[in-house]
């Protein structure tokens, strides 16, 4: 008797369904993996760009800021026209301009894949200003942007930012950077509220948070 060697249509057929049922399971660990990779690196970057502006205060012994552009843009400057807390006073223009009398510390940052400031992060948004003063300590300079009315005033502040990515599931799609008055700058670790436990990034684990 002769034995077939090719196969049969049922066997192409059930090679094929498991080839599809893989390829379905790659995409949707994919789908998760870049918005996840995305927030990830954001927050990273966003770390090191505030302890790059923290050093250059103490480095230069001059005023530093950060201006946020947008809810996932900012750039920022050694203040060297105008006083700390005047309004646009950083970078001295109404807009992000790169090309401010300011000196420009990094190039405008663009955040990652959908990746924004929270809603819920409050001051922190399109407008507001980081300072810092020539001892690297993080101030909020009233008329800056993030919150006060009284001009030229400048204290000192904690500042806690989320960062949130709708491409993610909720519980999952936030992290937190702290910027404590005692120069400490840190990424809270999830599930966790930090040294500022004011606001946190909500996860399955810890509710009540920012997201």
């Amino acid at each position: 008797m002769n034995k077939s060697l090719g196969l049969t249509f049922v066997e192409i057929m059930i090679t094929l369904v498991i080839a599809a049922m893989i390829m379905v399971l790659g995409i949707s660990m994919m789908t998760g993996y870049f918005p996840k990779q995305h927030l990830i690196s954001t927050v990273q970057e966003l770390e090191n760009l505030i302890q790059k502006v923290q050093m250059e205060a103490t480095r230069k012994a001059a005023w530093t800021c950060i201006r946020f552009c947008s809810p996932n843009s900012m750039v920022s400057f050694v203040n060297t026209s105008g006083s700390p807390g005047e309004a646009n006073g950083c970078g001295d223009a109404s807009s992000c301009d790169q090309n401010a009398k300011d000196t420009l510390i990094t190039n405008k940052m663009m955040f990652r894949g959908r990746v924004e400031i929270a809603n819920c992060t409050g001051n922190i948004k399109e407008g507001c200003e980081i300072w810092f003063d020539p001892k690297g300590t993080p101030k909020r300079c009233d008329n800056s942007g993030c919150g006060g009315s009284d001009p030229k005033t400048c204290v000192d502040w904690d500042y806690e930012i989320v960062l949130s990515s709708p491409a993610l599931d909720k519980g999952t799609r936030s992290k937190e950077i702290e910027l404590t008055k005692a120069g400490l700058v840190q990424t809270v670790k999830i599930g966790e509220k930090g040294v500022l436990p004011t606001l946190w990034a909500q996860t399955g684990e810890l509710s009540g948070g920012c997201e």
